[in-house]
């Protein structure tokens, strides 16, 4: 299905793709950056320690020593503030005052649009007209920031949920888990005690609480969905591959399907990691078994199958397994726990990929 055409090594936590071009974090903190035709040979962009990395427009948005950089073309704009989110033409930027007060600043196409007084989270979305984000140290309560003019227009607490029973019997508070995106006017939000929050994302107002109804023979996890979930916006549903098990929530219904992935099973392939998807395919990454793989979404059939070999290694506890997965144009990237990202290609000449 896909065939490996190249990787690079000491690759860190962050990498992008433009165009035919990685640029990439290597381990020690520089900015480097590599042709895919030309793989063997690295270029230095920004010497030091470079703490976060996004695509922005047609080039890049980087923060080093707590100053963000915007480079487009031959242009290269500075900003007095530490970018931490992007979305199209708008970055979300924390800066600190003289006076060691707390902001953030919204800039649409590198001009600012508003500033506000405010501590942010660790768990965060900005989107085309809203900026969500829990506030700070504090995953029980998320809040709402209109993108036009900055005004919080509106909160909601979890504090309103009950608790819920880990597996080792220990109540624990239903916390946000991870922002999955918003679909029409609806905000999916997936909860620590594995169900499926849906808020109205224009009031903030509850519309459902969602289970999943047909996972019923996993103990403390019965009717729980796990965190690796994700919004397909396209098809209009949130789908799920953990374990050997494939799982779709209609966003117009709420129905939920489960079915088990056979090949899965019967290799005893268990995903637990987050995935990445087309329209045709979730490509996986299976850590115990060190493979990795693309599941066929119409066929639940596993139409490729492969392992990141690695040279003079004794025993497979020593190969690498993939801890990152990235889809652009038709090109599969995975980084894997050795710091080296392997370059798939998918075989555009025939109806399918190759390995």
């Amino acid at each position: 299905m896909y065939r490996l055409t190249g990787f690079i090594k000491n690759v860190g936590h962050s990498y992008i793709v433009n165009g035919n071009k990685v640029i990439f974090i290597n381990l020690t903190g520089d900015l480097k950056y590599v042709n895919i035709q030309n793989i063997e040979s690295e270029f230095l962009i920004e010497e030091g320690i470079v703490t976060f990395l996004e695509k922005f427009k047609n080039g890049l948005i980087y923060t080093k020593n707590k100053n963000s950089f915007i480079s487009i073309a031959d242009k290269l704009q500075k900003f007095d503030s530490v970018a931490i989110n992007v979305y199209d033409e708008l970055v979300m930027f924390n800066a600190i005052s003289q006076e060691k007060e707390k902001f953030i600043l919204l800039y649409k196409n590198e001009v600012l649009k508003w500033a506000l007084n405010f501590k942010n989270g660790s768990k965060r979305l900005l989107t085309e007209k809203y900026f969500l984000t829990t506030s700070y140290l504090n995953n029980l309560e998320l809040n709402a920031i209109d993108n036009e003019n900055g005004d919080l227009i509106w909160s909601f607490d979890f504090l309103q949920f009950p608790t819920w029973l880990d597996y080792d019997g220990s109540e624990k508070p239903t916390e946000l888990q991870k922002l999955l995106g918003v679909y029409e006017d609806g905000l999916y939000i997936s909860l620590t005690s594995g169900k499926i929050l849906v808020l109205d994302v224009i009031t903030g107002k509850q519309v459902a609480l969602l289970i999943n109804d047909k996972n019923k023979d996993q103990g403390y996890f019965n009717g729980h969905f796990s965190k690796v979930l994700e919004l397909d916006e396209k098809s209009g549903m949130l789908i799920q591959l953990f374990n050997d098990r494939f799982t779709t929530i209609n966003l117009k219904t709420y129905e939920v399907i489960e079915r088990t992935v056979q090949e899965m099973s019967d290799q005893k392939l268990y995903n637990k990691d987050n995935f990445v998807f087309d329209d045709e395919y979730i490509y996986f990454t299976e850590k115990y078994n060190k493979k990795i793989g693309a599941f066929n979404r119409s066929t639940l059939k596993l139409d490729w199958l492969t392992s990141l070999h690695q040279e003079n290694l004794m025993n497979i506890q020593d190969e690498p397994y993939g801890r990152q997965l990235k889809l652009h144009d038709n090109r599969l990237y995975v980084l894997d726990s050795h710091n080296t990202l392997h370059i798939f290609e998918k075989d555009i000449r025939k109806n399918g990929l190759i390995s």
